[in-house]
């Protein structure tokens, strides 16, 4: 890039090809019939042209500094300086897309203003004074400020480690941004080595002596490392190190872009494994709960949030190679309602789930059973809760249905009732039945697995057939199978009862009375 020995040098290291725009390489001696000033794209075109290399007239770039009060040195530096953040991060101005109406005026503040970079740098606009557009006063207070945040080591660092020959140009660069280039990759791989040894060292030594008994489980911190690295790496590329090259646009706009793909890609990447580590705390916590069910919430937790992650990452990503975001989530918006109407089902499924979850009515291993289905909680689903019935068979029952149905859980009951009636038959004295009753009582208060003093045995019905002695014993058990045995043992020994007291039992019969025969002719 040539530069002319004529041009006053400033710690701005001002260069000639830093800014690709849409004007004529070349203009007529009459520069002002073209770049008067009139408008604010005849401003920005004129300070941007006038600083191009086959243009290269600093002197007349400084005419859009508004001011009396500053010689053209000092103009000259301004106009440098305010190119130079613009090219900082590799920024292009599109010229067409500045208004060029010399009474323009900005829509929301409605004053005689255009910020050519809103997002970045409201502080840099040009406004108009009098007949012609100028950068601001605003816009002139404001520029040093700008600058020392984004170019905090200066501008001439790696200009002076190249030497004399720093000025001397080769395939469009000087030398001085050739040595600088060298310099950044070499830092970049110091940093990246020194962080990601210092931060494994202190996952691998320091974090375990810190916390001996942390719920984190540090096998999954050194995955998250490597990306952690490299995301503050890149930020310190694009915000410190690759701007004091002072690269021309052409070179250092795909670079910005490669930097500002890499900053949300990077980015996902550490939110996205953040999560894993998220919920293997929240696991190691759901572990230590008495319920179930928040062991299923968890990885869904963690499911969801890495689709969260992924899809914002995926939005920043499609921003910053410029597509327009707000269209796109627009025309999303249009189809997700017309998805979501065509999948309610799934929608009411979903909801119910949450609903599952809020509620709590079940817990991961509980037998439960509704209206129609019967079976232990095997897995809460997003869409469904699955079953496992008595005789195997694995039951899906859509959690928007489930929700709606009356659901007894069978699981959390912390003991069980057995009730029933013994029938004996009518030839049964009072003795054997005070006997009988007396001992059925004994029996079930003797077994281990009953609870004492809520047995009930009493002599309660005459029946048509048989007289029905009431039995109500609660268990101490939760267990199914070991409620049948326990069941067993009681029933088995009351009937041995019966046996020793001559105490039958009765079956429903009729009893047939005949008053006479009819006798048999002779």
């Amino acid at each position: 890039m040539a530069q002319t020995d004529s041009i006053p040098q400033t710690d701005s290291v001002p260069q000639a090809d830093t800014m690709e725009t849409e004007v004529p390489k070349t203009l007529p001696p009459d520069d002002g019939a073209i770049y008067g000033m009139t408008t604010p794209r005849a401003t920005v075109s004129r300070h941007l042209h006038y600083l191009l290399a086959a243009n290269y007239k600093p002197e007349y770039a400084a005419d859009v500094i508004y001011g009396e009060n500053f010689s053209r040195e000092e103009k000259i530096k301004l106009a440098t300086r305010i190119r130079d953040i613009f090219d900082a991060k590799g920024d292009y101005v599109h010229l067409d897309h500045i208004p060029d109406k010399p009474n323009y005026r900005d829509s929301i503040n409605q004053l005689h203003r255009y910020i050519i970079f809103p997002d970045k740098y409201p502080d840099i606009y040009v406004e108009k004074y009098g007949a012609k557009w100028y950068y601001s006063k605003e816009t002139i207070r404001k520029v040093d400020e700008i600058y020392t945040r984004i170019y905090p080591f200066g501008s001439g660092v790696f200009k002076k480690i190249a030497g004399p020959w720093s000025n001397n140009s080769f395939l469009g660069l000087r030398l001085w941004q050739y040595v600088g280039i060298i310099l950044v990759i070499f830092i970049s791989l110091v940093v990246y080595k020194i962080m990601d040894v210092t931060f494994a060292f202190i996952v691998r030594r320091i974090i375990p002596k810190i916390f001996p008994n942390s719920t984190v489980d540090t096998s999954l911190i050194p995955p998250l490392v490597h990306p952690f690295t490299l995301l503050v790496l890149t930020i310190l590329l694009r915000e410190y190190l690759v701007p004091v090259l002072f690269l021309p646009i052409s070179l250092g706009n795909p670079i910005g872009m490669i930097l500002k793909v890499a900053l949300p890609v990077f980015g996902v990447l550490v939110f996205y494994r953040m999560v894993d580590v998220i919920a293997s705390i929240f696991g190691n916590l759901a572990g230590k709960t008495e319920t179930t069910l928040d062991d299923q919430l968890v990885p869904l937790l963690s499911k969801a949030g890495k689709l969260a992650v992924v899809v914002l990452g995926l939005i920043f990503i499609l921003q910053n190679i410029g597509v327009n975001v707000t269209a796109l989530l627009a025309g999303v918006s249009i189809g997700g309602l017309a998805l979501a109407l065509a999948a309610q089902d799934t929608v009411r499924n979903f909801i119910g789930s949450i609903s599952i979850f809020v509620d709590r009515p079940f817990m991961i291993g509980d037998f439960i059973a509704t209206d129609s289905f019967s079976g232990s909680v095997q897995e809460v689903g997003v869409r469904s809760t699955r079953l496992l019935a008595v005789d195997g068979a694995m039951i899906s029952i859509p959690n928007g249905k489930l929700a709606d149905m009356m659901v007894t859980n069978h699981g959390v009951r912390t003991f069980r009732r057995y009730r029933t009636s013994f029938t004996i038959t009518y030839s049964t004295t009072t003795e054997q039945i005070e006997q009988f009753t007396a001992g059925i009582k004994e029996i079930a208060e003797s077994h281990p697995d009953t609870q004492k003093n809520k047995t009930d045995v009493y002599f309660d019905t005459m029946a048509d057939s048989s007289l029905n002695i009431y039995f109500s014993v609660f268990f101490d058990i939760t267990d199914y199978s070991k409620f049948l045995a326990a069941k067993q043992e009681i029933l088995m020994a009351i009937m041995k009862l019966a046996e020793k007291l001559g105490v039958d039992f009765a079956f429903p019969s009729t009893s047939l009375y005949v008053e006479s025969l009819p006798e048999k002719e002779k």
